[in-house]
């Protein structure tokens, strides 16, 4: 058990994963390494395009070395979606394809239920 522990310690001391909560109003980007001490990176103003704002944070962000990338996908609260959840997902294929030119598949991009969060 403690080998265990011990690998599942430095499996998650290496990741660094980014949280962005996408928005039209603005955009926060924070990264959080090995899971523990999140800190805000930045708070974008609403950009004019989605490639806009995507080349943006993949800027901010790949200074940082991300392993991951987790997007919040903004649901109702009985868990059905709405036109932000939509939008958010027009968002999220649009970051996947410019982390992947800059980065390549080694960073994964995902989206999390942000409800109650």
């Amino acid at each position: 058990q403690q080998q265990q522990q011990l690998q599942l310690q430095q499996r998650f001391s290496t990741l660094r994963s980014i949280g962005i909560d996408y928005g039209l109003a603005r955009t926060g980007i924070a990264i959080t390494t090995g899971g523990y001490r999140p800190r805000p990176l930045a708070i974008l103003p609403a950009a004019n395009t989605t490639l806009l704002i995507t080349t943006i944070i993949t800027q901010i962000i790949i200074p940082e070395r991300p392993t991951n990338i987790v997007i919040g996908l903004p649901l109702h609260k009985n868990g059905t979606e709405s036109e932000q959840s939509d939008i958010t997902r027009m968002f999220a294929r649009a970051l996947l394809w410019e982390v992947r030119c800059a980065c390549g598949k080694g960073v994964s991009v995902e989206m999390w239920d942000e409800r109650y969060t």
